[in-house]
């Protein structure tokens, strides 16, 4: 069930990722000041991205994919999933105010990520490695025999 928890949280993620990243790059390409260097900015970008960009951000989504499948590593990925919800919440919602044309209506697309945020972060919290539930030492186990 947290596992099911977790990918559904992770797929809540991606509009607010996607949006925060192209606000970025946007962001940048405009700031070139002309069109000649906005669509050089875009260029760049895109060569960049097609050998080795999208090629990271997929083995970063199947890498956050596997480890929620672990037991062990389910409350790390859970904190990623969540610092990643919350940061691209974060620069989409500063971007938008600071341009203010921010209204009510936009902060509905906002709610998937503030629910994989919050169930991120539950899941880290609920996953989180005890103390009692790690393996005891070599010296622990010698000590106590």
């Amino acid at each position: 069930m947290r596992t099911m928890l977790y990918l559904s949280s992770l797929f809540l993620a991606l509009p607010s990722i996607a949006l925060a990243a192209a606000f970025l790059v946007l962001g940048s390409a405009i700031s070139a000041h002309s069109l000649l260097g906005f669509l050089g900015v875009l260029l760049d970008m895109a060569l960049w991205l097609l050998p080795w960009g999208l090629l990271a951000i997929a083995a970063a989504f199947v890498a956050l994919m596997l480890a929620g499948f672990s037991n062990r590593l389910r409350w790390l990925a859970s904190l990623c999933v969540a610092a990643l919800a919350i940061g691209s919440s974060a620069i989409a919602l500063m971007l938008i105010t600071q341009h203010g044309n921010a209204s009510f209506g936009q902060l509905a697309f906002f709610m998937p990520a503030v629910a994989s945020g919050g169930i991120g972060l539950w899941l880290a919290v609920r996953e989180w490695p005890r103390a009692s539930e790690r393996p005891a030492s070599r010296a622990t186990r010698h000590r106590d025999a």
